[in-house]
């Protein structure tokens, strides 16, 4: 098996390690898409490795369990587990925007799957979060799984594209924004 080096020239199995080969690679890559992204104006495409982005998934949820604990078990008596929990939410909004613009996202459907399983799990999660109080009226503000349910319906109506789409995903914005969890 041989590699073609950054030089153009052919590199034997035993001579350059695949783990070097493939960072030297993408490192060339990056190079290159970096600078046809500052040709046409934008910024480069983030690339996160699907580790790194499990990896950030279980920090948010350490965290955001160790916030819980503090407010349900401890009665926010312990202000380090509060302010490391305030990290989770946008760690797990990140995850989710970062899975939600993968190429070709839309057509594979990953929108309206990823809607379908909020709604799920939201409605699951309600009961208890009612239950366990310190909520502005009864069920207000809903619960931040539908947060992120709101958040994923407006950018798939922008993603979308249209004239009609985006006034759609200026009011899920605007009326959803007003009805979840940190009240935008």
């Amino acid at each position: 098996m041989a590699w073609r080096h950054a030089g153009g020239s052919l590199v034997g199995a035993g001579a350059l390690c695949r783990v070097h080969r493939d960072s030297h690679v993408r490192r060339e890559e990056a190079k290159v898409t970096a600078a046809a992204y500052e040709q046409a104006g934008s910024l480069p495409r983030l690339v996160v490795t699907d580790g790194s982005i499990e990896a950030i998934k279980w920090l948010a949820l350490v965290l955001m369990t160790g916030d819980h604990v503090d407010k349900y078990l401890f009665n926010d008596t312990l202000p380090f587990l509060f302010e490391a929990g305030r990290v989770a939410m946008p760690l797990f909004v990140f995850v989710l925007a970062y899975n939600l613009a993968r190429p070709d996202a839309l057509a594979r459907g990953a929108y309206p799957r990823c809607m379908k399983r909020l709604a799920l799990f939201s409605a699951l999660a309600t009961p208890s979060f009612v239950a366990l109080g310190g909520l502005a009226a009864g069920w207000w503000p809903l619960n931040i799984l539908f947060t992120l349910l709101v958040i994923t319906a407006a950018l798939y109506f922008v993603e979308r594209g249209g004239a009609v789409r985006f006034p759609i995903a200026a009011g899920l914005v605007l009326v959803g924004g007003s009805s979840v969890e940190f009240w935008w």
